[in-house]
């Protein structure tokens, strides 16, 4: 059994379009959707099948403008294609291409699903559609047990931290942001169903990922920022904190120079501050020594140094993570007290996140004769 989840395909990373969505949810016969996106290249392919020999002509190179080459917003094609848009009001009279377009963000929001297209010719691009499934239960998890209304929430850069801000938006009204998260920022201003959801949201500004790796900024200019406002009075609550690699031993890792001395520095003045719970967001595949040299570099440099933290701020930092999937199927314990029923059924990663969760579980234990450890699995 594969612990890998499946490559990303291009099928899976697309968004869920306003004219998908009427058709999943039978707004939309078949028949009347294929017309409706035909629509929205109506001229160019009326063009081709009037007569194919001219194919040649709809060429960008050949265009004058490129009118016809855009297409038409869904919306407007269905506003304009009266029979379809009255057969749809006679099964519902309210509708409106304004309700459904709300319905339609709405949907996003509540399902913490991305509303903007990330490339996947990028790292941040591709870690946004990976592992969605463990990223969307870490992230409900966090938000609705660490965060309430009124708290102000710091949130960096990474796919993980991404996830956690829309679990926020969700569940509260009242939480101001402060983040150099881009893809959050983009969601923020991309989708109106989703911006009111916050008291605020706060942009840090700094260098920005030159390789679009990280998706968010970094540098002295970021870091001060954070500095500022995490320790101001009153300052953040909670810090998220994503990163490439947790590993017991040497810790967190950051996967170049920049992001390390960015963490490190959220790490070090978040424990100094007043901030209530400082929160690692991983998943599985980020506690794997076999993968260790994908993680990059840990934060930490002097031996035992992570260990030492942990030990003198449990009562603060919480590791929070998802368990494999066939570990998900099995149990719905935390790893001190479980036991896995079919341990021969786990992968060679499997059982090596299972030694890495239980090694964990013991050095974060809130004192010996206690379950109770910061080291937090989400289950379905």
């Amino acid at each position: 059994m594969a612990l890998d989840p499946r490559p990303i395909t291009k099928k899976e990373a697309e968004v869920m379009k306003f004219s998908d969505y009427l058709f999943f949810t039978q707004r939309l016969t078949c028949e009347d959707y294929i017309m409706l996106l035909i629509m929205q290249n109506r001229k160019a392919l009326e063009q081709y099948y009037k007569d194919p020999k001219q194919k040649s002509e709809i060429h960008v190179a050949k265009a004058k403008g490129l009118e016809d080459f855009y297409r038409t917003p869904f919306g407007d094609v269905l506003i304009n294609e009266q029979k379809v848009f009255e057969k749809m009001r006679a099964a519902d009279p309210k509708v409106d291409l304004d309700s459904l377009l709300n319905e339609w963000r709405r949907w996003h929001v509540e399902n913490l699903e991305p509303f903007c297209t990330y490339s996947l010719s990028t790292k941040i691009g591709k870690e946004m559609y990976n592992r969605r499934i463990e990223k969307k239960m870490v992230a409900r998890h966090v938000a609705s047990t660490f965060v309430g209304n009124g708290d102000t929430v710091c949130i960096p850069e990474g796919s993980s931290g991404t996830y956690v801000g829309l679990a926020i938006g969700l569940l509260y009204e009242k939480v101001t942001i402060v983040t150099s998260n881009e893809p959050l920022l983009r969601e923020y201003r991309e989708n109106p169903q989703f911006a009111p959801s916050f008291h605020e949201m706060l942009a840090i500004g700094g260098h920005v990922d030159d390789l679009i790796a990280h998706g968010g900024v970094s540098g002295p200019k970021c870091q001060e920022q954070f500095e500022k406002a995490i320790q101001k009075d009153p300052g953040a609550t909670v810090v998220i904190m994503p990163v490439s690699g947790l590993l017991p031993d040497p810790g967190p890792h950051g996967l170049d120079d920049a992001t390390c001395k960015l963490k490190e520095m959220l790490i070090r003045v978040s424990l100094g501050a007043n901030v209530r719970a400082l929160i690692f967001v991983t998943d599985y595949t980020k506690h794997l020594p076999s993968r260790m040299s994908s993680y990059g570099r840990p934060l930490f440099n002097r031996r035992g140094e992570w260990a030492q933290l942990l030990r003198d701020h449990r009562d603060r930092i919480r590791i929070v993570t998802a368990p494999p999937p066939e570990l998900r199927r099995q149990t719905t314990l935390q790893p001190l007290v479980r036991q896995v029923s079919s341990p021969l059924d786990l992968s060679r990663e499997e059982r090596e996140y299972e030694e890495i969760a239980q090694t964990f579980a013991r050095s974060t234990r809130k004192h010996e004769k206690s379950y109770e450890c910061s080291f937090i699995e989400v289950f379905p």
